[in-house]
């Protein structure tokens, strides 16, 4: 199988079947709990990796396996929402987005009628690489709570770098 552009799947997927969709999202619980978690998300993706999705859901309180996140990626391929990729030679399986991924999860929710392309450029397009950070939040004092973004791989030498940055910080001795 070759993998399409995404103007390629755009040109072989311009009716998208939006009432298949709504159909499949009430009778199909990953389905749903898929396109609950893309439709809350800020910004459209052009591609959603597997792994990074069933960890999503997992982390959402889903118990969907990791063939049931692949039969839903091929169920919105069906529907002609995009391309569910197998991943090769180093890269990830991933599902390649034809339209807006909000739009189009919020299309199977039944909150939109239409969906829009993606956009040409990638400004309103989030990456994977800001996806694999995690955020974490610390009461520092009573008056003050503090939010660090970090990567989810952080290594043990970055740790050490950042625990050296904030120790420099302080004016006061």
């Amino acid at each position: 199988m070759t993998t399409l552009s995404c103007i390629e799947i755009l040109e072989q997927h311009v009716n998208m079947d939006t009432q298949k969709l709504r159909d499949l999202y009430g009778s199909n619980e990953v389905v749903s709990q898929l396109c609950d978690d893309m439709a809350t998300r800020e910004r459209n993706q052009s591609e959603t990796k597997l792994s990074r999705m069933i960890a999503r859901l997992e982390k959402a309180g889903s118990s969907a396996q990791k063939s049931e996140v692949i039969a839903a990626f091929r169920i919105l391929e069906n529907c002609g929402c995009g391309q569910y990729v197998v991943g090769r030679r180093g890269h990830a399986s991933r599902f390649v987005w034809a339209f807006s991924s909000l739009e189009t999860c919020q299309a199977a929710q039944g909150k939109r009628d239409s969906v829009e392309p993606l956009p040409e450029t990638d400004d309103d397009i989030e990456t994977d690489a800001k996806l694999d950070a995690v955020t974490h939040c610390l009461r520092l004092r009573d008056d003050f709570n503090l939010e660090l973004e970090l990567p989810e791989d952080l290594t043990q030498c970055e740790a050490e770098r950042l625990c050296s940055f904030v120790s420099a910080l302080p004016l006061d001795e």
